[in-house]
């Protein structure tokens, strides 16, 4: 029995990687390069970080254990209306509340921002979330609009951990609710949690960063 099982989970971990490669080679392909360029990734060692860190952003850790990951640069339109920017994100399956939701709008015309994550090695309450993001004296949470330009810019990072927008709580029947990205190599979800639940270790916070410059 446990043979069997163990083989299940080799050929499901063989299917992924097959599923993967066939997504890196089919954009490689699309952008006029060759076989011999997918390959590459195999040899070449700084290919290969550079993938990686595309992926999962560059991590630092403060005192306190909350790890920031990034930096990824996004443009937006705060005026595209929310159900335009849900379907521009492409998801595979949303959650019926974002029909009925409604949120304040965190700003209006074009922006430029600087994102990152930040993530505890702990279980953490939405309470205790925002206040060690307002102790890092900087960044502040993401609001849904930007979560979702971000899922629109970076479509694959969700594929690999949850990512929630705090900054602005949502409105579904008089439920307070933040929005959140998951998935996985066979399709992307856009979510709602409850403003009240623990978050589990390593879930990701989008954040914007403060512009350099700024006044605090």
């Amino acid at each position: 029995m446990g043979k069997s099982s163990g083989n299940s989970e080799t050929l499901d971990a063989a299917r992924k990687l097959i599923e993967v490669f066939g997504c890196l080679r089919k954009e490689v392909i699309a952008q006029g390069g060759r076989e011999q360029d997918v390959f590459r990734i195999c040899g070449d060692r700084k290919l290969s970080q550079d993938l990686a860190t595309r992926i999962l952003g560059k991590q630092t850790a403060n005192a306190d254990g909350m790890v920031f990951t990034g930096p990824f640069r996004i443009f937006m339109d705060y005026d595209i209306p929310f159900s335009q920017r849900i379907a521009a994100a492409c998801f595979d399956w949303v959650n019926p509340g974002f029909e009925k939701c409604t949120f304040p709008s965190a700003g209006r015309g074009r922006s430029a921002h600087v994102l990152g994550f930040v993530s505890f090695p702990d279980y953490m309450d939405t309470v205790r979330v925002l206040k060690a993001i307002e102790s890092a004296n900087g960044p502040r949470p993401a609001t849904p609009e930007v979560l979702l330009a971000f899922s629109e810019a970076n479509p694959d990072v969700q594929r690999s951990c949850r990512i929630v927008a705090i900054g602005t709580e949502m409105d579904v029947n008089g439920e307070k609710l933040f929005p959140g990205l998951w998935g996985s190599t066979s399709g992307r979800t856009l979510q709602l949690h409850r403003v009240s639940d623990d978050w589990p270790p390593k879930t990701r916070f989008l954040i914007i960063e403060k512009p350099k410059g700024a006044g605090t």
